[in-house]
Parts: C-alpha cells; sequence; structure tokens
C-alpha cells in the first residue's frame, strides 16, 4: 500500500443521501461528511497532548466552537491517537442526522 489510503462510500440517513470521504495518512486521517455539492464550509482539527487525556481542538474553517466536527474530531483523535481533521458539511437537520451518522 501506499502512504495515503482514501475511501469514499454514500449512505442514505434520514432520507437524506451522505456522502463520505475518509483519508489515512501515515500520523493523521482526515474525514469529509456532506451531500453530493461536495462544498467545505467547516474544518476542524483534533491532536493528542501530554499535557491533557483530551485532545486539544481547533477550527481551521467555518464557524468556531464546540459543533459537531469538533466532537467528532475529538473522538477520533482520542481513539487513534492520530491527529484527526474533520469536515462536517451537512445541512438542516443536523442533531437528528448526527445522531443516526
Amino acid at each position: 500500500g501506499g502512504l495515503i489510503a482514501e475511501h469514499t462510500f454514500q449512505e442514505l440517513v434520514v432520507d437524506v443521501r451522505v456522502c463520505f470521504q475518509i483519508i489515512m495518512m501515515k500520523d493523521s486521517c482526515m474525514v469529509w461528511v456532506g451531500t453530493a455539492q461536495a462544498s467545505m464550509g467547516h474544518l476542524d482539527v483534533a491532536m493528542g497532548t501530554h499535557m491533557d487525556s483530551v485532545p486539544t481542538h481547533t477550527t481551521l474553517l467555518g464557524d468556531g466552537g464546540e459543533g459537531v466536527g469538533a466532537s467528532l474530531a475529538k473522538r477520533l483523535a482520542m481513539r487513534t491517537g492520530l491527529q484527526a481533521y474533520v469536515s462536517w458539511n451537512l445541512p438542516g437537520q443536523q442533531q437528528l442526522l448526527q445522531g443516526a451518522v
């Protein structure tokens, strides 16, 4: 295998076609979640730190705060030990879709 592995797939979630792209790299991963419009309005990153058991997080693109992307990035960083980038781009019923995804 190469240094980068990519996996893309789609699922029908609560009557919305949700597209996923997962890119695995040596020390990091990137997860993009959105619709067929393929926009990137938000990008969050999280990584482990020696100072705290909870990964540190920042928003690189879009509104800051503790949105779905931030939460998912922190969970991925904690579970994998990788630097985790998450771009969550689902419109409308985010809470309903988040629970289903």
